[in-house]
């Protein structure tokens, strides 16, 4: 069995306010080391393969990645979720989730800039499972971290 956690490395355009913080990392538990595909549910962490796959054990639950930007009140933040794509490897993350605030509901479209306002809390919330793809099969009995640079961009719009 493989341990699977991918960590995302943020993007920020100012390092004063606003800022965003990690509230729980995005975590696939244990995977067969075959290929496959594995899909985690966005609102509650379920892993299931997808059909003809066996990387992931149904019925199991991962954890899944939340993020919360706090910033001005109703003002409009640029936010970008990306994709991992094989880097040497053959693992691939598709995200799916929504960015939400006491003003929007967003499904999130790996990749693509989703302007939201922050609404009367100025709080905005990112929350995202996915898809895990490994086209060829990990070495048996190991750990590993995925590293995401640039998983998440956001700015402020002017």
């Amino acid at each position: 069995m493989k341990k699977v956690f991918l960590s995302l490395f943020l993007s920020f355009s100012t390092f004063a306010e606003p800022f965003i913080v990690e509230l729980s990392t995005l975590d696939f538990k244990e995977l067969l080391p075959i290929s496959g595909t594995c899909q985690m549910d966005y609102e509650t962490g379920a892993l299931s393969p997808m059909a003809g796959s066996q990387l992931c054990i149904g019925g199991q639950t991962g954890t899944v990645a939340y993020y919360r930007l706090f910033g001005a009140k109703n003002k409009d933040y640029i936010i970008r979720v990306n994709e991992r794509v094989p880097e040497g490897d053959s693992l691939r993350f598709e995200p799916i989730g929504k960015i939400t605030s006491d003003a929007v509901d967003i499904d999130i479209v790996p990749g693509a800039n989703h302007t939201v306002d922050s609404g009367a809390s100025g709080i905005i919330n990112i929350v995202f499972g996915g898809n895990l793809i490994l086209s060829s099969p990990f070495a048996a009995n190991g750990v590993y971290s995925i590293d995401m640079t640039g998983g998440i961009t956001w700015q402020e719009v002017p």
